[in-house]
């Protein structure tokens, strides 16, 4: 049984690009590939990938995951991810960051502060050094 999908709002921070080919979720391995209706599997190797794939999705259907739709994907704690997959690790992820929002925000508005901070001492410095230049 596949896990949860993650909401609308991750998932559109997370994902920027989609293809109507193939891509692999780092995540858990599993394939995702679009069929062949959308004429991105051309004659060649392009057919003969896609034939693998299909022959692959009847062998292992858990692993090699045939969509009907744009895949989309995005690059998440350094590894590729795709929208929906069953491994639900995207979910994992923002329900940790939803349960832990408020020290979350807590850490960024301090990190925040912490750089405009060292942002304004620097440009002091900066400010320092070209007035002794000057003089």
């Amino acid at each position: 049984m596949s896990k949860p999908e993650e909401s609308k709002e991750f998932a559109d921070a997370i994902f920027g690009g989609g293809t109507y080919s193939s891509v692999v979720c780092d995540f858990c391995g599993r394939t995702h590939f679009c069929d062949d209706s959308y004429g991105v599997w051309e004659d060649g190797d392009d057919k003969a990938f896609y034939k693998q794939l299909e022959a692959l999705s009847v062998k292992e259907p858990d692993k090699y995951i045939i969509c009907d739709y744009t895949i989309r994907h995005g690059v998440f704690d350094g590894k590729t991810a795709i929208e929906g997959c069953p491994c639900g690790m995207l979910k994992t992820y923002e329900d940790f960051i939803w349960n832990h929002k408020y020290q979350i925000m807590e850490y960024l508005v301090a990190r925040y502060k912490n750089q405009k901070n060292a942002v304004a001492r620097f440009g002091e410095r900066i400010q320092d050094v070209v007035s002794e230049e000057q003089e």
